[in-house]
């Protein structure tokens, strides 16, 4: 099913934005961008979405329905005569250089990034002759306003009209770094327009410290958790001899202030507290978030919380449980991040140059990679991310490697992730009782919008609770019982131990 038709009866009822100050603007300013914005929303209306070059057929036909209410506006100062250069964190733009101002319309402000978001250039006092061309439109005052597109789209019309996954690749999925020319720093210039009629409230934004560039510099002899270095021996994963646990690894990139959300902090506390009341210890639950700034429980509670600014530590936190014969019972990984429309994941813009460079993303064949022959006793991966589908797909094609996995996204290949819907369902479940072979097989059609898919590397490898009971005799013990036998750590006599390394070592 093509991405997004299903989403826009829910996007008219949903109104869960928040609002946030921005800098005023002059009377002229805001009637100028006002007349810009009819433009460009008119633009979209009149598009022949048989060539739109943004977007899917089926998507161009359903964001012409989105009303304007429903959409955020952010743009550039206006008249400022310095240039701004934009750039996107998964690719180039084409014709991108200096313009006077920059416009972006987001469609789904409700909606986890890699979602579509239309960029605009405009640039003042140019020649209507200069302003002609499929992407671009003349202004009643002298403005040319030019729809952005992706590097090598522009002249490639009639292959995009064939390939529904090449126009997939050429869709701008994140809210771009725009920057004055001359600035050296890079400061974002893309402001939240709420002073503009029509437009939907801007969302809340937690104004951030520079934490991500600390983690770069700080002394490693501060013995601070926000001072992760590349070296994996700074995030605690201990094994300890004659004890098998139950370990979590939360993980939530975010990327940039703008395009992180509200609700991604509320998913990472929804989670924790979940697990904790499914008896994983907090100093089993390793959280990696944006530049490290996080609150609530998970602050309160445990030291394990870092930014996702390296993902080396990411990756061989995670490798080290499954390299570990008789270290981890149920190996829970949690994904939340902006992602790309191949699965890979956004994690934090470390450098602040709107890029996401290699060492910025984590990609789905890098989690294989880290999970492959895993000798935990089971691994459960829950996604709810913008085409969580993907994992499931590169995942089957990995089945011999992956036979003790399963995994629980949000929705398909091609489908968005809605805010907080699916976290929300997850831990409405009864996890204490519930078959993790069932989770998703239940989901009543009114809790979740999209389509969550599950997916497990070998038939009945979900046979247990999410803490590691099994199925068949989880509902005839008492919750006493149960933590005293299946949750959180288990210390296992000398003979019970060598059995289970046995066992491990033959099926490797």
């Amino acid at each position: 099913m093509e991405c997004f038709a299903f989403l826009f009866a829910f996007l008219l009822t949903f109104d869960n934005c928040y609002p946030i100050l921005v800098s005023p603007q002059t009377g002229e300013e805001s009637e100028t961008l006002q007349l810009w914005v009819q433009s460009a929303l008119d633009f979209v209306k009149n598009q022949d979405c048989n060539e739109m070059l943004v977007t899917t057929k089926t998507e161009c036909e359903a964001l012409k329905r989105i009303p304007q209410s429903k959409m955020n506006l952010y743009s550039t100062g206006i008249g400022t005569g310095r240039g701004f250069r934009t750039v996107l964190p998964d690719s180039s733009l084409g014709r991108g250089g200096i313009h006077d101002s920059v416009l972006v319309l987001d469609p789904y402000p409700n909606v986890n990034f890699g979602h579509l978001v239309l960029v605009f250039y405009a640039d003042q006092g140019k020649p209507k002759v200069q302003c002609t061309g499929r992407e671009k439109m003349y202004t009643g005052d002298g403005t040319c306003l030019q729809l952005a597109v992706k590097n090598r789209c522009q002249n490639d019309v009639q292959k995009t009209i064939r390939d529904r996954h090449y126009i997939r690749r050429c869709q701008i999925n994140f809210m771009p770094l725009v920057y004055d020319k001359q600035d050296r720093s890079k400061a974002q210039q893309l402001q939240c327009r709420d002073n503009v009629r029509g437009f939907a409230p801007c969302p809340s934004e937690v104004q951030r410290t520079s934490n991500a560039e600390a983690s770069m510099h700080c002394a490693l002899s501060s013995n601070s958790r926000r001072c992760v270095n590349s070296d994996p021996s700074q995030v605690r994963s201990r094994c300890i001899i004659w004890e098998i646990c139950d370990q979590a690894v939360l993980i939530s990139g975010g990327w940039s202030d703008h395009t992180i959300k509200p609700w991604h902090q509320e998913n990472l506390m929804n989670m924790y507290n979940n697990l904790r009341q499914n008896g994983f210890k907090q100093g089993h639950i390793t959280t990696f978030f944006a530049d490290g700034q996080i609150e609530g429980n998970i602050a309160e509670e445990s030291s394990l919380v870092y930014p996702a600014t390296h993902k080396l530590s990411i990756r061989n936190h995670i490798a080290k449980f499954c390299r570990s014969s008789g270290c981890v019972d149920t190996l829970v990984i949690y994904l939340n991040s902006p992602t790309k429309s191949d699965g890979t994941m956004l994690l934090w813009d470390t450098n602040q140059n709107g890029i996401a460079d290699e060492l910025e993303t984590y990609s789905v064949r890098e989690l294989i990679s880290d999970l492959q022959d895993c000798l935990t006793n089971h691994v459960y991966i829950i996604v709810d991310q913008s085409y969580s589908g993907v994992i499931i797909d590169t995942l089957s094609k990995s089945s011999n490697l992956l036979r003790n996995v399963a995994v629980y996204t949000s929705g398909t290949v091609n489908q968005y992730s809605l805010s907080n819907e699916f976290t929300k369902y997850w831990i409405s479940v009864n996890n204490t009782r519930q078959c993790m072979g069932s989770v998703t097989t239940d989901v009543p059609p009114t809790s979740v919008t999209t389509s969550p898919q599950f997916w497990e590397g070998e038939r009945n490898c979900a046979n247990t609770t999410i803490y590691g009971a099994p199925c068949n005799y989880a509902k005839f013990f008492t919750e006493r019982e149960l933590k005293r036998e299946y949750m959180g750590c288990q210390n296992l006599p000398t003979a019970l131990w060598v059995m289970k390394l046995s066992a491990r070592d033959s099926k490797r």
